[in-house]
Parts: C-alpha cells; sequence; structure tokens
C-alpha cells in the first residue's frame, strides 16, 4: 500500500546555464524525472550579475544580508563605493529610518514602490 505520486525536481541553474539545463530536460523525463526550470535569475539579473555568473545563493546572499543591502546601494551609486573605500568605513547595521528621522533631514523624503 505505497503512496504512488510524482515529485517534480526544481533546478535551479546558475546565470547563463538556463539554456544547457532546458535542453537536458527531454531526457530526464524520458527517465521518468520530472523536472521543472526556475529562471527567476535569468529573467531578473543585472548586467553585472550576468557577468560574473551569479547562482541562487549568491543572489540570495547578496539581496537579503546588510552588506548584500550595501553592495546594491554602491553599485548604483559608485560614489558611495569610492566613500566607503576612501574613510575605510565598514557596516554596523541597517535599519529604515523613522518619519520622525526623515523630519530631521531636510531632503529626506520616505521611499515609496508606488
Amino acid at each position: 500500500m505505497g503512496t504512488n505520486y510524482r515529485k517534480t525536481q526544481i533546478l535551479v541553474p546558475d546565470l547563463g546555464a538556463t539554456e544547457d539545463w532546458c535542453i537536458k530536460i527531454p531526457m530526464m523525463k524520458s527517465l521518468g524525472i520530472s523536472v521543472r526550470i526556475f529562471d527567476f535569475l535569468e529573467r531578473n539579473a543585472s548586467e553585472e550579475q550576468r557577468y560574473s555568473g551569479l547562482d541562487i545563493a549568491d543572489y540570495l546572499v547578496s539581496e537579503l544580508t546588510p552588506q548584500g543591502i550595501l553592495e546594491g546601494m554602491m553599485q548604483r551609486n559608485p560614489a558611495l563605493r569610492k566613500l566607503v573605500e576612501t574613510f575605510d568605513m565598514e557596516l554596523v547595521g541597517v535599519s529604515e529610518m523613522t518619519e520622525e528621522e526623515c523630519r530631521k533631514y531636510s531632503d529626506c523624503t520616505p521611499y515609496s514602490d508606488t
């Protein structure tokens, strides 16, 4: 009385390798392996990320850690990288500014995606 079900394997290729893995899918299916491609990186990566051959672990680390947040800011604004490097600055924390902190700075406007 075993349970007869097929699990689908999710493939998460490095950037630039998605097409190679897509070519292998028919062979895997012919062996009874159910697979799907998770192509989030291919659809969303920057040119720099593509050049470096980013994988999903690199992406998650770079996007979800305080250091990743800083790195993203420095990629968008090279002057920030120069400032950090020139003064040998180090990240001590990341937090959203409160409305009170925003009011404290005359040019601070809360950011909104909408």
